[in-house]
């Protein structure tokens, strides 16, 4: 008892006893919960970062001209082009001489593009002319129209060419429903600056269509719905 009353006398003892709580000390319950409030607040602003998968196809060619030449009735002369070389409207391509009458025949490009000669098979010999478009700014894409409903306009988006590592930029300008069909038609843009780059990717395989994958980036939910949305399913899974 005595050293409990020594204790009273302490002037340490007595100081703590009379010093007036502050703030924090007073009012932290009321600070914590005016934090919590606004960190939930800023929380439901916040956009969350999502994104939505398309797989599509790119296709430079536009027109195919097939010529099969019979070479029981005629054989190639000569070539105005080698292969793979650019052609333009209407400019000759091949000579050929009827085998019978020896009677020429010029053939001309229907439209520009590039000259391919695939050579004499069973009998016959094949060439062709691509119209090729290697100034592709858009690219379509079909996508389920329930997924297509998070897409909306001018959303940003990334394409990544197959066998490429060369991402190219764009954003989202139309989605189309496409009639009797649960399908939509998603167009994006690629923007002017990466016009360059697809045409260097397109060059280097010009005739097959190209597989490329597609993220748009969406934000039709906030940072707080996506807590909420990950709590309630912890919660679902932890009573199943």
């Amino acid at each position: 008892m005595k050293n409990f009353k020594n204790l009273l006398d302490d002037n340490d003892a007595l100081d703590i006893n009379n010093t007036y709580p502050g703030i924090v000390v007073r009012k932290g319950m009321g600070l914590l919960f005016v934090f919590f409030v606004l960190l939930l607040g800023i929380m439901a602003f916040i956009p969350y970062p999502q994104k939505v998968n398309i797989e599509t196809t790119i296709n430079p060619v536009i027109k195919k001209f097939i010529y099969d030449i019979d070479t029981s009735t005629f054989k190639v002369s000569s070539f105005y082009k080698k292969n793979s070389q650019p052609v333009s409207l209407n400019e000759k391509v091949v000579i050929l001489v009827n085998r019978a009458t020896g009677e020429k025949k010029e053939i001309s490009a229907p439209f520009a593009g590039q000259f391919f000669y695939t050579g004499n098979i069973n009998g016959k010999s094949t060439f062709y002319i691509l119209s090729l478009n290697t100034d592709i700014h858009e690219i379509d894409a079909e996508i389920n129209t329930e997924t297509a409903k998070a897409i909306k306009r001018s959303q940003k988006v990334q394409i990544k060419i197959l066998n490429n590592d060369t991402p190219l930029r764009g954003y989202v300008s139309l989605v189309t429903l496409i009639p009797l069909t649960n399908k939509s038609n998603v167009a994006i843009i690629i923007n002017s600056d990466d016009h360059v780059k697809l045409r260097n990717i397109l060059k280097d395989d010009l005739i097959q269509p190209m597989k490329a994958d597609i993220d748009i980036f969406i934000n039709n939910q906030s940072v707080l719905n996506k807590a909420f949305g990950v709590l309630g399913d912890n919660l679902s899974l932890h009573k199943n």
